[in-house]
């Protein structure tokens, strides 16, 4: 049983995925931990974010 269970949790990394984000998308349910700086006219650097 525990053999399953740290297969499991060794698998789950291979099932998450990136989320891409597009002018159609209006809702994701990523959990309350999401923010999004959107860069219209690409001047920021990593040290303004």
């Amino acid at each position: 049983m525990r053999y399953l269970l740290i297969v499991l949790l060794g698998l789950l990394p291979v099932l998450a995925g990136a989320v891409d984000f597009d002018n159609a998308t209006r809702h994701l349910p990523l959990g309350k931990a999401l923010q999004v700086y959107e860069d219209l006219d690409g001047s920021a650097s990593i040290a303004q974010v």
